[in-house]
Parts: structure tokens; sequence; C-alpha cells
């Protein structure tokens, strides 16, 4: 659906595990929560704040900050889990100080910059699940 989405009506992890294993890949599923799936782990990373579907192109972003994640990271889960967590915590900190879309847009990229290891640790909130 996409992180632009707002819900998502059936369980998808059943159904993103079947792709991995069919792939061989790690799947991953944006949204009000994100699911990142190797077929045998499941992570749900629930940073990230609802203004970052108001603006176009944060499907895309994702996508890139996993790509730049997993060019260090070889683990993909671990690399895809840690990127959305920081995406999520830089969506977080940009609606405090946000009007609306505008706003959010630069105080996003702002804050992805700003970004550093205490606000992380501070921050992640993700669960693993067993299903």
């Amino acid at each position: 659906k996409g992180v632009e989405s707002t819900t998502v009506e059936k369980d998808i992890i059943p159904l993103a595990k079947k792709l991995s294993r069919a792939r061989k890949a790690t799947v991953v599923i944006t949204g009000q929560e994100d699911m990142i799936t190797d077929s045998e782990n499941v992570y749900v990373v629930k940073n990230g704040h609802e203004m970052m579907g108001s603006i176009v192109g944060t499907g895309c972003m994702a996508a890139s900050i996993i790509g730049a994640f997993a060019g260090v990271e070889k683990n993909y889960i671990k690399a895809a889990v840690s990127a959305l967590v920081c995406f999520g915590i830089a969506g977080e900190l940009a609606s405090i100080t946000s009007k609306g879309p505008g706003s959010f847009h630069v105080n996003f990229y702002d804050e992805v910059y700003n970004l550093d290891k205490e606000k992380i640790e501070r921050m992640t909130n993700i669960e693993e699940r067993h299903a």
C-alpha cells in the first residue's frame, strides 16, 4: 500500500513471508506501521507520523534510504528495519514543529539530516512478531 496509506484491511504477514520465500528476498511493506520479513523473522517498525502520508514521494524516499542502508549493512532485514526506524523518527520529530504539509516537508529533510545516535536509541519503536 505504501507510506502514504493509512490502513490495511488484511493481515499481510503471511503474504509477505510467502513472497519472501518465493523470491528469496527481504520483503518490506510500508504504511502506518512498516513490516519487514526475510520469511522467518518479522519486524514491525512503529516509528513515523501520519503527516508523512501528506507529502508526495515518501515511498520513494523510504526505498532510497533502505538502499543506502543496504549498501553498508549486508544483513538486509537489519538494514531495512534500521532505515525505516530512522525514517520514521525523522517524521516524528518533524511533526513537532510543523504546521502543515509544506513546513513538514522542509522539517522532515532537516530531521533526516540532523538525526543522531541518541535520538535513534531513545525513540526506536520496533516489535518482533512471530506469525
